[in-house]
């Protein structure tokens, strides 16, 4: 399905194939986990899916992938693109017009034609950020009809690597840096991979840790993670690192490596890790940061930053003394059936984690 939206670009849905778009998503800087096929398609079902590409003179300058939820029996539902679109093309600079053209054919197609409500984020807009390139590329998403959603901003923690590692160390908080240089005389070893061993390793040592913990409300879906590391091309599969103590694992993390960032994914502790006091989550983060440098990359989210809800992780994450930033989520509709429908569902989704965690004692 094709919008032609200029003389210069041409827009198509639900055209892209899986086993093109890892090719698609390679060209882009802002490409993350979040847009790739094998983490949307377990999200939402591989029939619910939907994606846009945009071509300026032939070039791809755009591209998102989403799923779409609809209430059955009805026309309304939500359309939701995570972390897309993505629109900042390797080694060309920024093309707003192309950006613009995007969001103007995924409104009409999405928000009128579909009666969809749309909702997006971009890695590019943070709340209270004053920059002039952020104020053009919001005035983009508003001209095209995409509003800031009211509700709170998603928070994380972004840490700039482009410094001098000595100088990344020497910005670690005081603490943080105690207890890695603790970890490091320890003398455990670190090893690093995307074979699936250890994959099932970091699991093992993932659900030991919820249930210690006695964990019962919300965890990620590692449903999806699974099959990125299954299905992705060697390049863009999630990095397992686990720390080890005489060849037990006693820390272990998931990081994801694509365009221009490192994203924390998950991480977990052994009993014994918590017992001894034995900081392997210090040396861990350390050591990719090391290997995110050394692999050329821009940026190191941790992400999210919670600190109401979760006050340790919170702090240990500012220990890097990265910056905290809250990105803006847009969401553009015309169908006020499928805004009151949406808005209803989460209302009630936000009320089932309230009571449960009501219940259990425990913050989700």
């Amino acid at each position: 399905m094709r919008a032609a939206e200029s003389q210069d670009v041409s827009v198509e849905f639900d055209s892209a194939q899986q086993s093109a778009w890892h090719a698609t998503m390679e060209q882009f800087s802002d490409a993350s986990i979040f847009q790739t096929w094998d983490y949307v398609a377990p999200k939402y079902g591989s029939n619910h899916l939907t994606n846009f590409v945009a071509r300026k003179h032939g070039d791809i300058v755009a591209a998102a992938l989403g799923g779409i939820v609809r209430i059955p029996r009805l026309p309304v539902g939500i359309a939701h693109f995570p972390w897309g679109p993505m629109w900042r093309v390797r080694g060309a600079e920024l093309d707003l017009d192309g950006l613009r053209q995007a969001l103007r054919a995924a409104f009409r197609q999405y928000a009128v034609k579909r009666g969809l409500l749309v909702r997006l984020r971009s890695h590019e807009l943070h709340a209270g950020s004053e920059t002039d390139a952020e104020h053009l590329i919001s005035a983009v998403f508003r001209n095209e009809g995409f509003e800031p959603a009211q509700e709170p901003h998603y928070r994380t923690v972004r840490l700039d690597l482009s410094r001098p590692l000595e100088a990344l160390r020497a910005d670690l908080r005081p603490s943080w840096r105690r207890h890695l240089l603790a970890a490091e005389k320890k003398g455990f070893s670190v090893i690093r991979g995307t074979g699936p061993e250890l994959f099932e390793m970091f699991e093992r040592t993932y659900h030991a840790m919820r249930s210690r913990k006695q964990l019962t409300g919300y965890q990620p879906d590692i449903r999806m993670y699974r099959a990125a590391q299954q299905n992705l091309p060697a390049p863009l599969r999630p990095v397992i690192m686990i720390c080890q103590d005489a060849g037990e694992p006693i820390a272990a993390t998931v990081v994801s490596a694509m365009g221009d960032s490192g994203r924390y994914i998950l991480g977990a502790t052994s009993d014994r890790a918590i017992r001894m006091n034995l900081r392997g989550s210090y040396l861990l983060h350390w050591e990719t940061i090391k290997w995110l440098k050394a692999e050329g990359f821009h940026w190191y989210d941790l992400r999210g930053y919670n600190p109401k809800s979760y006050p340790g992780v919170s702090r240990f994450k500012t220990g890097f003394n990265g910056v905290i930033v809250s990105y803006i989520e847009f969401v553009a509709c015309r169908n006020w059936l499928s805004l009151a429908a949406v808005g209803w569902g989460e209302a009630l989704v936000r009320l089932a984690r309230a009571t449960r965690r009501a219940l259990t004692g425990r913050v989700k």
